[in-house]
């Protein structure tokens, strides 16, 4: 079963889940932009290198 909601690791990387299923791995700083005083809610368009680093993080829906 997959998690409601993201887990920051200790090393401040959010580890969640596509829509997809696919697992997905960023850094925990690119929240920070989205965040508000309730929490982070929303469906969000992260968007990666070819390498696989992370490069932006865009809110699509509430």
């Amino acid at each position: 079963m997959l998690p409601a909601w993201p887990i920051t690791r200790p090393s401040g990387q959010v580890h969640t889940h596509s829509l997809d299923g696919r697992k997905v791995i960023f850094p925990a700083e690119a929240l920070r932009r989205v965040v508000t005083r309730d929490g982070v809610h929303g469906r969000f368009r992260l968007t990666f290198t070819d390498a696989g680093r992370f490069i932006a993080i865009q809110r699509l829906s509430r």
